[in-house]
């Protein structure tokens, strides 16, 4: 009896330890529930983030706000963050610097370029790809006249101009900088100094005597080797203001906006206005000084500079009227060389010219007479455009009647020079098409006046070749007709018929000035395409990129 009720007490307690556990592991769940819904809430929101972030990517891309910036590892461009300060062309490569101090190098070829490491190293730019080659996004240390690696030096790059390799810079600094980005020696020329004046003279005369040189040279040019990848300082950093007479370019205070070079002629666009002509040829050259209405030729030997107009407060104005060039007053943003004639930008509202040359023909005719060209003898300036009422559009007309506010200029070997006409007002802005030669020049746009397939550009006339004076459409990856879309662009540059702008909504747009289509690489070879004439696409800072090429970049 007594073990029957044992086994019923037992299996009643037994009864009672389940119920009781498994109030246990109730109150337990009721415990572990908030937390568990915390954390599915958590996961809930993390994976809508993903898709959320996924999301706002796409409209950043659309907006043109990106999260990579060029560095010294080659990335895709269309990806990359971009404001340009300056454009140029390095070989058939866009060249072009920004606003975080850096030099850039943009493959738009369709095969892979070999840039120079200051390593003896080198590096593999592949199509479709940015790299930094000189800066250090910082303004220190320096640049000097002893060569340094391109990409530990402090730039502010203004203006940029290179021929075979050797990219000349001019630097807010206060100097005019050279450097090797091709894979051989270069060779410049440093003046030594004859005394202690200017900051960078010191160094000079270490790097002479270091050199071998005899100290009979001291005051002469004196050769000097820029190895691939390096950086050296050949003007400014003085304290003398050069006039028309000649003085050696360490010795002066230049002050650089922009400059411009043809074969070791050096032209330079100073913030005070003033032009100079810096000799970096191994020969002495013969420029042309005027100053009121009598002209001198000055002997500029090797590594000197000289001021070849803006010294004065005269006016050049619209009417065709030459005025010697040291006795005008000039505000220049950018410089342009065509057969030795000088093509300013001026912020006050004109294109205006300056023979440096010995012929005394204007290469641009007087635009209200075509049929008549006037004379414009060496030294002299003249104003070839601008300070009219008219709006430049598809249609061309006399380039005096017209209204611009050029900011950039860049000019072909047959004398179309292109300026980039800017509405601070719309923050938007054009590209447009002068004929500064004496021939007929055909533009691939289709004539307003006829069903002729291209324009016909007559000299000392002007048309528009691209924006459509507003913000937008965006220029993006696929070709559009150049006048169609929306510009504000800051820089251009001209090479072997492409046209490329600095455009400030965000991108490096090109331009087919050509009549036949070309290949173009706006990502990658495998995005390779035809650009017919005419038409504008963006190749860096679309916003677009490929997911096999995401893996290769930087932030």
């Amino acid at each position: 009896m007594k073990s029957a009720e044992w086994i019923v007490r037992a299996e009643k307690t037994g009864r009672e330890k389940i119920e009781m556990e498994k109030a246990g592991k109730r109150m337990n769940r009721s415990v572990c529930d908030p937390t568990r819904k915390w954390m599915r809430l958590v996961l809930a929101f993390f994976v809508g983030g993903v898709f959320l972030l996924d999301g706002v990517s796409a409209s950043r891309a659309d907006s043109r706000s990106r999260l990579f910036y060029p560095s010294e590892t080659p990335q895709y461009a269309n990806q990359l963050d971009v404001e340009t300060v300056a454009l140029g062309f390095l070989g058939k490569a866009v060249l072009l610097s920004d606003a975080r101090h850096n030099i850039i190098v943009l493959n738009i070829t369709g095969e892979p370029i070999l840039l120079p490491r200051a390593d003896n190293g080198t590096i593999n730019l592949l199509p479709g790809q940015a790299v930094v080659v000189a800066g250090n996004s910082h303004t220190s240390p320096l640049p000097s006249i002893v060569p340094a690696p391109a990409h530990q030096v402090g730039l502010s790059p203004l203006g940029l101009s290179s021929s075979e390799g050797l990219v000349f810079v001019a630097d807010g600094n206060g100097t005019i900088d050279a450097i090797n980005l091709s894979l051989s020696d270069r060779q410049i020329f440093e003046v030594p100094p004859l005394g202690n004046t200017g900051a960078l003279r010191g160094h000079v005369t270490r790097m002479i005597q270091r050199s071998g040189l005899p100290s009979g040279k001291l005051g002469l040019a004196a050769p000097m080797i820029l190895k691939p990848g390096m950086l050296s300082v050949i003007a400014g950093g003085g304290d003398k203001q050069p006039g028309d007479t000649p003085v050696d370019a360490f010795a002066c205070r230049i002050s650089p906006v922009a400059v411009t070079q043809d074969r070791g002629r050096i032209y330079i666009a100073g913030e005070s206005g003033r032009i100079y002509f810096l000799n970096q040829s191994p020969s002495p050259v013969m420029i042309p000084v005027s100053h009121d209405g009598e002209l001198r030729w000055v002997k500029v030997t090797t590594g000197m500079i000289v001021a070849v107009a803006g010294l004065g407060e005269e006016k050049a104005e619209v009417d065709g009227v030459p005025r010697s060039a040291l006795d005008v007053s000039l505000s220049p943003t950018s410089i342009a060389v065509h057969n030795h004639h000088l093509f300013l930008a001026d912020s006050n509202g004109t294109i205006d010219e300056i023979n440096i040359s010995q012929d005394h023909l204007q290469v641009a005719a007087d635009a209200r007479d075509p049929n008549q060209v006037h004379s414009l003898d060496p030294g002299e300036i003249v104003a070839i455009s601008g300070n009219g009422n008219d709006v430049v559009g598809q249609h061309s007309e006399p380039a005096a009647w017209v209204s611009i506010r050029p900011k950039s200029l860049a000019i072909s070997q047959k004398g179309l020079l292109y300026l980039a006409d800017e509405d601070h007002s719309m923050g938007a802005g054009r590209i447009l098409a002068m004929n500064v030669s004496r021939k007929p020049i055909f533009l691939p746009f289709p004539s307003t006046l006829s069903s002729r397939a291209a324009i016909t550009l007559l000299p000392g006339r002007i048309v528009l070749v691209a924006g459509n004076s507003g913000r937008s459409p965006l220029v993006g990856t696929v070709p559009n007709d150049a006048r169609e879309v929306g510009l504000d662009p800051a820089q251009v540059a001209y090479r072997h018929g492409m046209l490329t702008i600095g455009n400030l909504i965000g991108s490096i747009d090109l331009v087919n000035m050509r009549a036949k289509s070309v290949l173009v690489h706006p990502l990658d070879r495998k995005h390779t395409l035809l650009l017919p004439g005419g038409r504008i696409i963006s190749l860096m800072g679309a916003g677009v990129g490929t997911s096999a090429g995401r893996k290769e970049e930087v932030p």
